[in-house]
């Protein structure tokens, strides 16, 4: 898991408060991904139960399981351009 720290200049408190909530959306990010890819690797080990619907149900939730993934990367993927975009934009010391 990668952690973007926003460095803050002594007189932005705001900065330091914002890189703080970038921290911490990150950390719940990639706990999130870890739990639904924990939850995919389980239904990956079940394979088929010989029961069509319990079958095709499965089939669905794996699908759901990757759009949650896929999106969670997404958000993982824009905030840390936002960090890395708001590190560039704060004033030299």
């Amino acid at each position: 898991m990668s952690q973007i720290i926003v460095p803050q200049q002594p007189q932005d408190p705001v900065a330091g408060l914002v890189g703080a909530q970038i921290d911490a959306l990150l950390a719940e990010l990639h706990r999130k991904r870890a739990e639904l890819t924990e939850q995919r690797t389980g239904l990956d080990r079940r394979g088929p139960t010989g029961d069509a619907r319990i079958d095709r149900l499965n089939v669905e939730l794996g699908v759901q399981i990757s759009d949650g993934l896929a999106t969670i990367n997404q958000l993982i993927e824009q905030v840390e351009t936002f960090a890395i975009d708001m590190t560039r934009d704060l004033p030299a010391a």
